[in-house]
Order: C-alpha cells, then structure tokens, then sequence
C-alpha cells in the first residue's frame, strides 16, 4: 500500500478476477483508519464471458485528512497494517 505526497490519497491493491471491481469503505478515527476492501461482481456484456484473470487493482481511498501517524487497520481482520509506503510518482 501507498500514499501520495499530500498524506490524503491511499493506493490499496486489492485481488479481482475478470468481472468484478473493486470496492473499498473507509472509517476514520483522529487515532487510527479501517479498510475494508471488498469486490463487486458484474455482468458481463451480452455475448461475451468474464476473463479468466486474476490480479491485483490499485484502487484510490482519499482520507478526510493527511495520515499523519494515524495507524492504518484491516476492517476484515481487524490487524493493524504495516505503514503506507510513499509513492515515487509526482503528484
């Protein structure tokens, strides 16, 4: 997992195979912020089949405010995450 130079925009990857998408819940504390990633499944368009694929999106949470020293939780396991690592991308 990431963040941005700002401490607002989180990258998490989260596991989806071919038609699902990606969902994930913020709840934000002054102490700590819970993820829960989840998937959405979706239908494929008439005619056609879901990929047979399996990977890792990146989807953007965007914090109320900066991380700061904030602790980052798991909302399916309740386990604290190792820190965000800082993007190299310029933001």
């Amino acid at each position: 997992m990431s963040i941005d130079r700002t401490g607002r925009i989180l990258e998490v990857p989260v596991e989806v195979g071919g038609c699902q998408k990606p969902v994930v819940s913020t709840v934000q504390t002054s102490r700590v912020v819970t993820l829960t990633a989840s998937v959405k499944t979706h239908e494929p368009p008439a005619g056609t089949k879901c990929p047979a694929v399996v990977g890792f999106l990146h989807f953007k949470v965007t914090l109320d405010k900066p991380l700061g020293d904030r602790r980052l939780r798991d909302g399916a396991t309740g386990k604290f995450l190792p820190p965000a690592t800082h993007s190299s991308a310029r933001q």
